[in-house]
């Protein structure tokens, strides 16, 4: 009896336990949008203590929500799209090593720096370490798809997580995806002005391209409990924000949701 009593008391324990520690997302902009409805829903089918800061997965249990399907391409054949993407990066254009945005040319000491970095992304290359994909994606939903390259770099063996998103997000790939135009080069004005260069996945609802990644939460930002937010320091945010390229003139967030223990 007195053994019974003792393994009942530990199981309440446990179920306690873990409904007190799992992790759930809270709908705080969007409540009347349908997307955002359903994609509340859709995250929290996921069994999880940790928010999905680097990536959403699929689910057969929200079928509405689509990913892209996106076709993987040889990196080492496509090189020219890696320096496309290290020139969004780094905001400079290498054929004459001048800055983008004011046509300056560089000092040598930023010339040599960015000679060492290309060095070492062919070594990533060479290792195995960059993967391109590539997918037509009518990305700002005006009726004409896009040519759209995302691409995955990863220089340690985790790839991304919730430790190291800070870093991952703000100088492995702030570019993750670029626009390929009819001439096979990588667009830097659309990618830079129109998809702009932060850390983000696409999903498809409706046969309409929204745009999901973790960030900041205009909704909380600077309140108390956004404040105390554990994730906030390390990730910049605190939870998912969804919008949708030219949905709003400045293509503010449709929908947020703050991650919670």
């Amino acid at each position: 009896m007195k053994n019974s009593i003792i393994a009942t008391a530990l199981s309440l324990l446990i179920i306690t336990w873990g409904t007190g520690y799992a992790g759930s997302y809270e709908l705080i902009k969007g409540q009347d949008l349908e997307v955002c409805q359903v994609y509340e829903k859709y995250i929290n089918s996921f069994d999880t203590d940790e928010p999905m800061i680097c990536k959403r997965p699929y689910s057969e249990d929200f079928p509405m929500i689509e990913r892209p399907n996106w076709i993987e391409v040889d990196v080492n054949e496509n090189m020219d799209w890696l320096m496309g993407w290290y020139e969004v990066q780094k905001g400079i254009d290498l054929s004459t090593m001048t800055k983008r945005s004011t046509n300056q040319k560089l000092q040598k000491a930023v010339v040599e720096a960015a000679k060492a970095e290309i060095i070492e992304l062919k070594k990533q290359v060479r290792n195995g370490q960059i993967r391109m994909y590539l997918s037509d994606i009518d990305i700002d939903n005006n009726g004409s798809k896009e040519k759209i390259l995302k691409i995955h770099s990863s220089p340690n063996a985790g790839g991304c997580t919730i430790d190291n998103f800070g870093y991952y997000r703000a100088v492995v790939y702030p570019a993750t995806l670029l626009m390929i135009n009819s001439e096979k080069k990588v667009d830097y004005k659309f990618t830079n002005n129109v998809i702009g260069r932060l850390h983000k996945t696409l999903f498809l609802y409706k046969e309409k391209v929204f745009i999901d990644r973790w960030g900041s939460l205009s909704t909380y930002h600077g309140t108390e409990k956004y404040m105390q937010s554990r994730y906030r320091p390390a990730v910049g945010g605190g939870g998912l924000v969804i919008y949708s390229i030219g949905s709003t003139t400045k293509n503010e967030n449709l929908c947020e949701l703050l991650f919670t223990r």
